[in-house]
């Protein structure tokens, strides 16, 4: 690796990846990512030093965020070298809602300017890096890099209770946040299909919804239409989950159900896999890559209910490759990456 070192704006998730790609990282935090500092033991920077260090390379994360394309901008303005992360917005779900144009715009500006700066554009699947090299043609670099099972998933893994002693219903479960594009409404749709169509193994499953509330309109909507389905005794809509204790809830689960609409390489799916819990994905969330390894991919309601096990002996015969899963998603492309960047 050569002497630049990442310096991140965004996403604490993505932060801790960075962390661990470099020797002696010195990551940029906002101030109001406390938890995030306590928890990735990093050491703060402030803007100042990062704008006149000039062996930092940037990395921008979640860049649709007003600070991280002002970030952005002002690292190719300046002359730097700027890595975009686009994580999921460079996808037709994201570029079609809230505000497509601003966006659309702000990428043209991006591109721009990276005639100044030295623009690199880590994507995280083959779809997004295909838009990003008709978006961003003044690129230096477009490669796919997948995001890495974090740590403290590993490190915790082999101390939890063993999955096949469990008894009871099978529990299908979704941890995300509370929000229209994560589709949390697809569980209840789930629940009541499964009441229809296949009541026995409806009888022996509950269903959970886990995570923060992002949208409170949108999370009014799924409790009354739990209430107006009479699921209440089956879809559970269970709130946040500390971020130290999102192993323990996805294990919980017997079954890890992802219905969102737009996703670049979500973490929650890579935590889900490493912990061995058999995901049923949507093909809309970009998570096709989890065939490789044990995991299902749906195309409707009615095709996530034909491949559910329909009991605890169908689930035993559900498993996810862990072992095989976690060699492919390291942190060695990222680490390689790195190494390519050049002033």
């Amino acid at each position: 690796m050569n002497s630049f070192t990442p310096s991140a704006f965004g996403l604490a998730t993505a932060v801790k990846e960075f962390s661990a790609a470099a020797s002696s990282p010195k990551l940029l935090a906002r101030e109001t990512d406390d938890g995030l500092l306590a928890g990735s033991r990093l050491l703060p920077v402030g803007i100042l030093s990062t704008l006149v260090g000039r062996d930092r390379a940037w990395h921008i994360d979640d860049m649709f965020t007003p600070f991280c394309l002002a970030m952005a901008a002002l690292g190719l303005l300046s002359g730097r070298i700027v890595v975009l992360c686009p994580h999921g917005m460079l996808d037709r779900w994201a570029l079609r809602n809230g505000r497509a144009g601003m966006k659309r715009a702000a990428l043209k500006a991006l591109n721009a300017l990276a005639r100044i700066g030295l623009l690199y554009v880590h994507t995280l699947n083959p779809a997004e890096a295909r838009k990003a090299r008709a978006l961003f043609p003044n690129a230096r670099l477009v490669e796919v890099i997948p995001n890495g099972v974090p740590a403290d998933i590993l490190a915790v893994r082999d101390h939890l209770p063993l999955r096949h002693a469990r008894t009871g219903p099978v529990v299908v479960g979704y941890m995300s946040r509370i929000a229209p594009k994560k589709n949390q409404m697809a569980m209840i749709d789930l629940a009541a299909h499964l009441r229809r169509s296949a009541p026995d193994a409806y009888a022996d499953m509950v269903f959970r919804i886990d995570g923060q509330v992002e949208d409170a309109a949108y999370a009014d909507t799924l409790a009354t239409e739990i209430a107006r389905q009479s699921l209440g005794d089956k879809v559970t809509l269970g709130g946040p989950v500390a971020f130290e204790d999102r192993a323990r809830c996805l294990w919980a689960y017997d079954i890890f159900f992802f219905p969102s609409k737009s996703e670049g390489m979500p973490y929650v799916i890579l935590e889900a896999m490493a912990l061995g819990v058999p995901p049923l994905a949507s093909y809309r969330s970009s998570c096709g890559f989890v065939r490789d390894y044990g995991g299902r991919v749906y195309r409707s309601i009615e095709s996530a209910a034909e491949v559910l096990p329909t009991d605890r002996c169908g689930l035993a015969d559900w498993r996810v490759d862990t072992e095989a899963f976690v060699r492919a998603y390291g942190i060695e492309k990222l680490k390689s990456f790195f190494g390519s960047l050049r002033p």
